[in-house]
């Protein structure tokens, strides 16, 4: 079989973001392709019956990026996302090195050329149609209040050039834009931290996240808040200016990806279990949609929050935290009146399954039941389901096939593949990708995936290796096709690729994602050595051939491990902290510092311990440094 080339990698086609039409019939997806002549890559929309065989049938063309499709609640539009540019305006702005805006379109799918609806607006962040379909509503850029242009003006003729960074993003608004009118209408006025929105079944109101600064170290103070027309009996279409906003869940760490149930009784998200996102487990969350205002019990910091106080017993409930699941929840969507498809990160795999009795959950404190279906060593990305909870689509992969689409009967869980993109890979050499389990220094089990190459008359009796290191920490190393360094390409260079879970990552349960706190580059590098030393024990591994590499936190192992070890011939560093006391002073995230070793002015010994740059002096292993000029994030 013919071995991969990068080229091959490059031209791989990965669908990217699924809707389904209301009756279940059919579905869009948005399909990323490269485009060889310009060197980049484009997303184009895509139709694919749901009942036969029927080859799927592009919607959208050119040089352009299509994304976002949602169908309209009669299926007779689509609503997308496009960066197209339209006007003469846009070409003379048009620079290739920075992203153009994404607007909003509408394609009617009887016929015709898709049109830009609000095109003031500018760039749109999110949007949802409402119930009617006759509207859409979105998150935009605010209007410009006579302060700001003011300041601009002064700014210019000033040549003022010093940065505020906590105002050098652009605040947001919430819109409703009629289609009929093509009329722009502000629901809710000046929000910094505005993220995502959910608008009820009923149109009596919307749900929206914000954190309100829009600052990535503010990511743990996102809440919940609920929009309602000033007259609470209109609907959702009808004209009036601002709604009113209520806050709805205000606790500690990050709400999100917030949804109606079917009969607009509860309002489900996303959430930690403890107080910080990036140290805990994600959970599914439910708060009744009628609740008054609530504040859970955790310590909320209230600087730029509301003041709320007690709310007299409203109860926000987390579901999956009553099961024995162990996993993150990363997905989900309603797919009933009492359950729940939900999309784990578990282990090696993100698998998906059906959550039910959650009624029971909120009201009698039952146990809800967990059900998986599907392919369970599956990697779900991205999922919508038909208006009659009949028909969820989803895409996936596994670790020898890339992405593809699946639809499953619901609720028997039955799947069927639906898309055929990567038929064309089926003669290129796939490694032996294998689950690999070990114990690190303190007894602790750990796990990863160890890939060989699939042996050839001649080939070496013990493999060279490549240790490839997860970035996060928190997140975890899948059994899937797509890896940031491709094992089947490596593999077919004829190198065997250990790829660790450590401790701090998720997927494993509560205990393993908090368990290098104020310990970076202690238990975590352990892991990872002693999983070397297993490997190695195998025999498989030419021991004295290794080379270590990894991007972000992956690059801050890499790092520390060339001041902690001499054992690897070569290293390949990627976007990873060398400083955590310059990360700390450069970086726009640098509450992900304090999150694992508190604040540096209480802790400047452990922040200089644990830093790589203290152990420059022990580095021998050659290391090839790889890192973006404009990199803000680990500087």
């Amino acid at each position: 079989m013919q071995p991969w080339s990068i080229e091959d990698l490059l031209r791989v086609k990965n669908p990217v973001d699924v809707t389904v039409a209301p009756d279940g019939g059919q579905c869009v997806y948005a399909l990323r392709t490269l485009d060889e002549d310009k060197g980049q890559y484009r997303t184009k929309l895509w139709r694919q019956s749901l009942a036969g065989s029927e080859p799927p049938v592009a919607l959208t063309f050119g040089p352009y990026n299509d994304t976002s499709p949602k169908y309209s609640p009669d299926g007779q539009r689509l609503a997308f996302l496009s960066d197209r540019r339209f006007t003469q305006e846009d070409e003379d702005e048009a620079d290739e090195s920075q992203e153009n805006k994404s607007r909003l379109y509408i394609l009617p799918l009887s016929g015709g050329e898709a049109h830009c609806v609000g095109e003031e607006l500018g760039q749109i962040y999110e949007f949802e149609f409402s119930p009617s379909g006759d509207s859409v509503f979105v998150i935009a850029d605010a209007q410009k209040t006579e302060y700001d242009k003011q300041r601009e003006k002064a700014r210019e003729e000033e040549k003022r050039d010093f940065v505020h960074e906590e105002r050098a993003n652009q605040p947001r608004r919430i819109c409703e834009v009629f289609l009929k009118e093509d009329k722009v209408v502000t629901r809710y006025a000046r929000d910094y931290g505005l993220l995502e929105l959910s608008v009820s079944h009923d149109g009596k109101q919307i749900v929206f996240a914000t954190n309100y600064t829009g600052l990535d170290n503010d990511w743990d103070k996102t809440d919940l808040w609920r929009l309602v027309p000033p007259n609470e009996t209109k609907s959702v279409g009808e004209e009036e200016e601002l709604w009113h906003a209520q806050p709805l869940a205000i606790r500690s760490g990050a709400c999100r990806h917030a949804q109606f149930s079917p009969d607009d009784q509860w309002i489900s998200f996303i959430a930690p279990r403890k107080e910080l996102t990036e140290t805990s487990v994600s959970d599914l969350w439910v708060v009744p949609a009628a609740a008054t205002v609530f504040r859970d019990s955790q310590k909320v910091e209230q600087e730029g929050r509301p003041e709320l106080g007690s709310t007299g017993g409203v109860k926000l409930v987390n579901v999956t935290a009553k099961t024995d699941i162990v996993g993150d929840v990363e997905d989900y969507t309603w797919v009933g009146l009492d359950s729940f498809a939900v999309q784990l990160e578990q282990g090696l795999y993100a698998p998906l399954g059906m959550l039910s009795g959650i009624s029971a959950v909120v009201e009698k404190q039952d146990l809800p039941t967990w059900r998986a279906f599907g392919n369970s060593q599956a990697i779900v990305r991205g999922m919508d389901v038909s208006a009659d909870y009949k028909l969820l689509v989803f895409r996936a992969e596994d670790a020898d096939t890339p992405f593809e689409l699946f639809a499953a009967e619901l609720p028997s869980g039955q799947v069927k593949r639906l898309t055929h993109l990567q038929d064309e890979w089926d003669d290129r050499a796939r490694a032996q990708t294998r689950p690999f389990q070990w114990r690190s220094a303190d007894g602790m089990d750990v796990e990863g995936v160890l890939v060989l190459p699939n042996s050839e008359p001649g080939a070496p009796k013990k493999w060279p290796l490549l240790v490839e290191i997860h970035g996060g920490p928190a997140w975890h190393t899948t059994r899937g096709f797509s890896q940031y360094v491709n094992w089947h390409w490596l593999a077919g260079l004829g190198y065997a690729v250990f790829a660790p879970n450590y401790r701090g990552g998720i997927g494993y349960g509560q205990e393993m994602v908090e368990g290098n706190q104020r310990d970076l580059g202690g238990g975590d590098y352990r892991d990872i050595m002693t999983g070397v030393d297993a490997v190695a024990a195998t025999g498989l591994i030419d021991d004295q051939r290794m080379g270590v590499l990894g991007g972000s936190y992956g690059g801050y192992m890499t790092n520390w491990i060339l001041g902690h070890e001499t054992r690897f011939q070569a290293a390949v560093s990627e976007f990873g902290i060398w400083s955590l006391f310059t990360d700390f002073g450069c970086s726009q995230s640098r509450s992900w510092e304090t999150m694992y070793l508190g604040r540096y002015w209480e802790n400047e010994s452990l922040y200089l311990e644990r830093s790589p740059s203290r152990y420059v002096s022990k580095v021998q292993t050659p290391v090839l440094i790889v890192h973006g000029d404009a990199d803000d994030n680990t500087f």
